[in-house]
């Protein structure tokens, strides 16, 4: 019989403090459970904020399922509109020995005509977004 090794866990701060903070939640649930049954103004306190808002409680779980729900169906039928594409992404251009370079002509957000700032710098004119040219230089 072969022993593997288990792979190593990495604690980082960030671990360690997801992993504090859910400890500290459910020690604060429990401890509002514990409450809410040995304290008989508590449990009063919450039968009437639970009587004012439970109409708006179950509004909003009935917005949110159908809202997944119709997200879900909506993704299952188009999934060509839910693919990864960099928001950064700008479309190339093919002109002869610069092919395959990102044209800066128009911006990649809004369509519109970029503003010259400087020889590779530009910006929208209706985001007022910033964007830099990575074209070499050319000589004139």
């Amino acid at each position: 019989m072969e022993w593997r090794k288990l792979p190593a866990i990495q604690l980082s701060r960030i671990t360690l403090l997801v992993t504090a903070q859910s400890t500290a939640n459910i020690v604060l649930a429990f401890w509002l459970y514990m409450e809410y049954l040995h304290n008989p103004f508590m449990r009063e306190y919450v039968a009437n904020v639970w009587g004012s808002i439970w109409p708006v409680t179950v509004v909003g779980l009935s917005a949110l399922i159908g809202g997944t729900a119709s997200l879900l169906f909506y993704k299952s039928k188009y999934p060509h509109l839910f693919k990864n594409r960099p928001s950064h992404e700008v479309a190339t251009q093919n002109t002869g020995d610069r092919a395959g370079l990102a044209s800066l002509d128009s911006c990649p957000f809004c369509n519109i005509p970029l503003k010259v700032l400087s020889e590779n710098r530009f910006q929208c004119r209706q985001c007022r977004r910033y964007f830099k040219s990575s074209l070499p230089q050319l000589a004139v």
